[in-house]
């Protein structure tokens, strides 16, 4: 996967974490939920994703 790939992986992954915790009402730690996506493998990245729905 390459550096792009990755971080647009990335923002989609924040973005519907972001949404889903405004929606409802509850706090969302973007720094600490970012630094953990990224130092994640490629692998360990897209099940995350799958799992967000990404």
């Amino acid at each position: 996967m390459t550096t792009e790939q990755r971080k647009q992986l990335i923002a989609a992954i924040l973005s519907h974490l972001r949404f889903h915790a405004f929606i409802e009402k509850k706090f969302f730690d973007e720094g600490d939920t970012f630094l953990s996506l990224i130092f994640m493998d490629d692998q360990e990245l897209s099940q995350v994703a799958t799992l967000a729905g990404c």
